[in-house]
């Protein structure tokens, strides 16, 4: 069998791919994370090793599995951040994480928001022309981060130096607000 990517063979049945190994750089590369970050989440049981020939690899079960998880939470989030940005509002990150499940203490589930917000920008930025992720903020400093300002001006909606952070969040807030007005 020949898959053209990691997304195709993830699609086939848990059942089929199991215990299916998979190097370590290519889960890495379709996580986004380094390979140090995925030899992290097998030390601690995220994704379950398999170990042929002194190797390590990671199971495509478990990568499934941590698939399925993380697009549950990513839901979860879209909704939760729908609806502050509704009412114009924002939401912490340690609240947000609250709100999926998920608990701030676990640097873990701290990384795993970063991956959440980059994906839900680039998502909402295709398919509704903004970056949900601005309603996310750090209560540091009441700001989005986590790739929402890569992202902006990429898209063309901030450029450092001629807006500021603070201006940039406020004008889209409210275009959030706007957009997210009418329940989806």
């Amino acid at each position: 069998m020949e898959f053209e990517d990691l997304e195709t063979f993830l699609a086939l049945p848990r059942e089929m791919i199991l215990h299916a190994p998979l190097p370590v750089p290519m889960v890495a590369g379709w996580m986004r994370v380094t390979p140090p970050a995925v030899k992290l989440m097998l030390a601690r049981g995220t994704l379950q090793p398999i170990r042929l020939a002194g190797a390590e690899f990671v199971s495509a079960g478990s990568l499934k599995d941590w698939q399925v998880a993380f697009e549950a939470d990513l839901l979860k989030a879209r909704k939760a951040l729908v609806k502050v940005a509704r009412k114009g509002g924002t939401l912490a990150y340690s609240d947000l994480l609250t709100r999926i499940g998920r608990d701030y203490a676990n640097p873990g589930d701290r990384r795993r928001i970063g991956r959440l917000m980059v994906l839900l920008g680039e998502t909402t930025l295709a398919e509704d022309g903004v970056l949900l992720p601005v309603a996310a903020i750090s209560k540091q400093t009441g700001l989005p981060k986590h790739g929402v300002w890569e992202l902006a001006e990429r898209a063309g909606l901030y450029a450092p130096g001629k807006d500021t952070p603070e201006g940039f969040a406020e004008k889209h807030l409210k275009k959030l607000a706007k957009t997210y007005a009418k329940a989806k």
